[in-house]
């Protein structure tokens, strides 16, 4: 059997104030202080299935990590410390310029030609939520966007955050792949960047992580002439393959941070538009369709180039968020929402930062 605590929708801090007793198969049980700690009551007297051996309090995660047992009662308390939800967000990839390819009848020389690169792959998105004690903080790192470059595979940088300066990430966001150009290398990322308009073959999109992205749309061949290149995959949908020789596909569409903050819409973790001779494919942001280096703190995908200049994509965020209308932690730009009725304190970082609960 399980009880959560406290009762009624009592605070821990109202529940101090009165003595609680358990009386089960004649045996009493006193504790004077809301069943802080943990109460064990063994009981050799009756028989049954039906018996209560013990009574336990422990926290939800002590009690999600054991197999419960049918004669023990157990009591769920809160969970200590400052309760927080968490938006991660990594740098969305950029977008590669400059493609050789070997001339035809002679293998020994190299010809330049008008590349058309895929769309950057969004950041990887991640949400997850957890509790902080009084006076311990977590060490936040946010990623950049990727390079605009024509040698690097121009992948964003990783989001994370940890439990002391410099330690193992906790849970991390990966960067979005890099937009190819024709070298059909694929760009795999949070989402996958579009794959490059290759002269004489199809090239594939980069894959994305699960639960994080999505793939990257194929770069289409263009016979010789006219190649494009698919849009880079977002967190809410993948990337469009390159539907027609010199267009390029449309990048994925992003998340809306209004669903987490409120506040009117601002989309994150979307993927570029794929490089096309002819046409380019449209950026996954509704507010920013033809951009070709993706906004700050986005985690947007750069937009796939035609020519040698590429495009960079757009560094990430982290935003914590818990119920209140009071700060109760420093660090970040902090702002007060409210988000289907419920008041919440927002912590907003845009680099490297420390969230200190006071």
């Amino acid at each position: 059997m399980v009880v959560l605590w406290p009762l009624y929708g009592a605070t821990v801090q109202q529940y101090r104030r009165y003595i609680m007793v358990i009386n089960i198969n004649d045996h009493e049980v006193t504790n004077d202080d809301g069943f802080q700690g943990t109460v064990v009551l063994s009981d050799t007297n009756e028989t049954g299935t039906d018996k209560v051996n013990n009574v336990v309090v422990l926290e939800q995660s002590s009690y999600d990590a054991l197999t419960p047992n049918s004669t023990t009662l157990y009591f769920i308390k809160p969970a200590s410390g400052l309760a927080w939800e968490m938006l991660l967000v990594a740098g969305g990839g950029g977008s590669q310029s400059e493609y050789y390819h070997l001339a035809a009848g002679d293998d020994d020389s190299l010809t330049q030609t008008t590349p058309t690169s895929g769309g950057g792959g969004g950041g990887g998105l991640k949400t997850t939520s957890g509790s902080t004690a009084s006076g311990s903080a977590l060490y936040l790192t946010v990623g950049a966007g990727g390079a605009a470059s024509a040698t690097s595979t121009s992948l964003g940088g990783d989001t994370y955050y940890s439990l002391t300066s410099g330690g193992a990430a906790v849970v991390t966001a990966s960067g979005g792949g890099s937009g190819s150009d024709s070298d059909t290398v694929t760009r795999d990322g949070g989402s996958g960047g579009g794959g490059g308009g290759q002269t004489f073959v199809d090239t594939a999109g980069g894959s994305g992580s699960a639960g994080q992205g999505n793939d990257g749309g194929d770069g289409r061949n263009g016979s010789g002439s006219v190649p494009a290149a698919g849009g880079g995959g977002g967190y809410g949908s993948a990337g469009s393959n390159s539907p027609s020789n010199g267009t390029g596909g449309a990048g994925g569409s992003g998340y809306d941070l209004a669903t987490f903050i409120g506040g009117s819409s601002t989309y994150l973790s979307w993927g570029g538009g794929g490089g096309g001779l002819s046409t380019s494919g449209n950026n996954g942001d509704p507010n920013n369709t033809t951009i070709s280096n993706a906004p700050a703190n986005t985690g947007g995908g750069a937009r796939g180039q035609t020519g040698t200049n590429g495009a960079t994509g757009g560094s990430g965020r982290i935003v914590i968020r818990y119920p209140g209308t009071v700060a109760q932690a420093t660090g970040g730009t902090i702002s007060y929402v409210t988000v289907s009725s419920t008041d919440y304190v927002v912590h907003t970082f845009t680099g490297a930062g420390t969230f200190t609960v006071s």
